[in-house]
């Protein structure tokens, strides 16, 4: 990390690809980078996460939601989304596919 705040802010600015002025204006306003959705948020769309500085997720919850939550319907047939995973064998056993 950077020596001194600005240094730092600069650093992360460069890191996710927007001018350091923009970084430092969205910041004031309340915003927060989401490393999901790739763009800044207002902080109360963040959950809580006590290990991390600010005190706030690295992912925005609509972010989060859609990375971990699969469809129900895979869920019911121990399927992966992209139909990998677990299936039915001629036995009526589970194996992978």
């Amino acid at each position: 990390m950077a020596g001194t705040a600005r240094g730092a802010l600069v650093a992360t600015a460069r890191r996710i690809g927007v001018s350091p002025v923009d970084y430092a204006h969205a910041i004031a306003l309340g915003g927060k980078w989401c490393v999901g959705c790739k763009t800044f948020h207002d902080c109360e769309e963040f959950g809580a996460d006590a290990s991390r500085r600010d005190g706030r997720a690295d992912m925005c919850r609509l972010a989060r939601k859609r990375r971990y939550v699969t469809p129900k319907r895979h869920r019911r047939r121990g399927l992966e989304p992209d139909g990998g995973g677990l299936a039915e064998g001629p036995m009526g056993r589970r194996e992978h596919s």
